[in-house]
């Protein structure tokens, strides 16, 4: 307790009015509680009261009102001594107060002694040693004949120090320090008089938790970046832990970076990145912690697309056909990009890679390899690019089998008459048109023109060859400076219509004699079928008659001189009429075909004679025998 000034009595000149204001001493009590002190004041007559709080040598700014009898300072480990000042309303005295905030620190595992002055020493004889941190516990009893310790007399915790029992000096030791001994000490005639004022806190340090270090990693090239270095301050009690402001050391590759004892390590990120470790440790005074698990920035780049031709890195490329090619396509990126090589033209993909190097290889490049190449990159997270590369190739001037191309042409001759032409050639460079020439069955003077189709490598050879008169039919030679190229027929127009009226009228004839020969045959069958039926009948209807007179026998006999005559003329003039009516539908197609020609399968004009087999006569039929 403070002592406090009498009260006093002040004149206050307000609004022109005399007033009297009572001043009046207030008495002033602390109490600490978990890191806290509590300060209280009596009397409490008044609705309100100013204060101010000195904080070792901070004072505050500004007077504080309240409506209450107490005030709490809280925090006050992080300092040695808090003083409060307290006024009524209307009053310009001041009643102090001052707080000092002994505290003791140590380490784990260490011993420590605990000492301080108590007021004076019971007068019942009894001065009770507390324990406050999570719970409020006894630590000891002392007596003037001697201290207790929970009933026994000795203890291997404590041991109290002090000679004689009955001094206010209280000093006593702890050993074997853990953080469950950390909190308020302090002593009295009861636990309401221990926590009025004094005693000490005793602070154990504990190095504090492993740290773990938070962040992006995967950070683009020059951009940057923050890592974080998080920690907890692991000493007793809690309520200093929570004050407590760590130190920190980071380490890349093992190796302590100066001047960087922050939680936050900001970075600019470069490719090299990739090859660096981070950790960290923290520091409550002399206790580090131990080392966080290291880790690594992932470093994203878009490099430029490195295109090779044949190991050397060219934008264009101009060699012989039949030679080797590789491509190779360099992109060094995190992450890996996809790497895609097409061509142009056909806008064909050749390959797809994931990595930093994509090849492909032309073991003997043709013409039909020129092309724009294209290599392209996509990366996740970053826009895609690429680079092309023009390759040409050098090849000899020859027929493109692959293009449109006409072989056989059909026209009339005269003087104004001639066959437009074209032919498909590949070369590169393109060829001079002066340098083509077609021979033929006769010496011709072609006008010739070189047209570039849609590849560079591809051309048309467009000839208007003169067909003057009958002479210039025939086959035609294109050559390429003494090269044949390729071979053209050139028919007479009038020949192949010839050809097609003779095909089409031997079809006819054939048909013809196809139904002739079918009629014939129809009409020889009913012919020996009405013979065969009169023959049966004949003899039947005689041997019916064998026994009549001589009249019938007559006529009998007449009858078998009509029938055979008539069987001559069966043996004999039909057997002509039959020959003679074959013989005559053979000779009328045989004159037809003679007459005309056709046109053989592979295109000829005409057939030579011959070329047909000749329908013979047909055997005569068996004849019957008599019934």
């Amino acid at each position: 307790m403070v002592k406090l000034p009498p009260l006093k009595v002040l004149f206050i000149i307000k609004c022109g009015l005399l007033s009297f204001v009572h001043s009046q001493n207030v008495q002033i009590s602390t109490r600490f509680m978990s890191g806290n002190v509590i300060f209280t004041w009596t009397p409490s007559n008044h609705s309100s009261y100013f204060i101010l709080i000195t904080r070792d040598t901070t004072r505050d700014r500004i007077w504080t009102r309240v409506t209450d009898t107490q005030y709490i300072v809280t925090d006050v480990l992080l300092y040695d001594k808090i003083t409060i000042n307290v006024r009524t309303p209307g009053s310009a005295t001041d009643n102090r107060m001052a707080y000092n905030v002994f505290k003791i620190k140590i380490k784990v595992g260490d011993t420590v002694n605990l000492s301080w002055t108590a007021p004076f020493f019971p007068v019942a004889g009894l001065y009770i040693v507390y324990h406050t941190y999570r719970e409020n516990i006894t630590v000891f009893r002392i007596e003037s004949s001697g201290v207790s310790y929970g009933g026994y007399y000795q203890s291997t915790k404590y041991t109290y120090l002090t000679r004689p029992y009955n001094s206010t000096n209280i000093m006593f030791e702890i050993r074997d320090i853990t953080l469950d001994d950390a909190g308020y000490y302090n002593g009295g005639s009861n636990d309401e008089a221990a926590w009025s004022g004094g005693g000490v806190v005793l602070i154990v340090h504990n190095k504090p938790s492993k740290p773990k270090i938070t962040g992006d990693l995967n950070v683009e090239v020059n951009n940057a970046t923050s890592l974080t270095c998080s920690s907890q301050s692991t000493s007793a009690p809690d309520y200093y832990s929570k004050l407590v402001t760590l130190s920190h050391t980071w380490l890349v590759n093992e190796t302590k970076m100066s001047r960087e004892i922050r939680d936050t390590l900001r970075l600019k990120v470069t490719k090299d990145f990739k090859y660096n470790k981070y950790s960290c440790t923290a520091t409550e005074d002399v206790m580090e912690s131990d080392r966080s698990d290291p880790v690594q920035i992932n470093p994203l780049y878009l490099d430029d697309i490195l295109l090779y031709m044949n190991g050397e890195i060219k934008s264009n490329i101009e060699l012989n056909e039949n030679t080797p090619l590789r491509i190779s396509c360099q992109v060094d990126g995190n992450p890996a990009p996809t790497i895609r090589l097409s061509r142009s033209h056909s806008d064909t993909e050749l390959r797809k890679m994931q990595g930093t190097w994509l090849n492909y290889t032309l073991n003997t490049v043709q013409c039909t390899d020129t092309d724009t190449y294209k290599c392209s990159r996509s990366s996740t997270g970053f826009s895609n690019t690429n680079k092309v590369i023009n390759i040409n190739v050098l090849c000899n001037t020859r027929f493109d089998k692959a293009g449109r191309f006409k072989s056989t042409y059909g026209s009339k001759s005269g003087m104004d008459t001639t066959i437009n032409v074209a032919v498909p050639i590949i070369a590169n460079p393109p060829p001079q048109s002066s340098d083509f020439k077609w021979d033929g069955p006769v010496q011709v003077s072609a006008r010739t023109t070189i047209s570039t189709g849609d590849v560079s490598y591809k051309h048309v050879i467009e000839s208007f060859i003169p067909m003057k008169d009958h002479t210039y039919f025939g086959n035609y030679t294109l050559s390429y400076k003494g090269q044949t190229v390729t071979i053209i027929t050139i028919n007479a127009e009038d020949n192949l219509l010839e050809n097609s009226s003779m095909e089409s009228s031997g079809e006819v004839a054939s048909i013809s004699y196809i139904i002739a020969i079918s009629l014939v045959s129809i009409l020889l069958g009913l012919t020996w079928f009405m013979v065969a039926m009169f023959v049966v009948y004949d003899r039947r209807y005689r041997n019916i008659h064998q026994k009549s007179n001589y009249g019938e026998e007559g006529t009998q006999l007449q009858t078998q001189n009509m029938t055979h005559h008539y069987d001559d003329l069966q043996g004999t003039d039909v057997d002509q009429l039959e020959a003679q009516n074959m013989t005559q539908h053979y000779d009328d197609v045989q004159g037809r075909v003679e007459e005309g020609n056709y046109t053989d399968l592979k295109g000829d004009n005409t057939a030579a004679e011959g070329d047909y087999t000749e329908l013979g006569q047909c055997d005569p039929e068996t004849p019957y025998e008599e019934l």
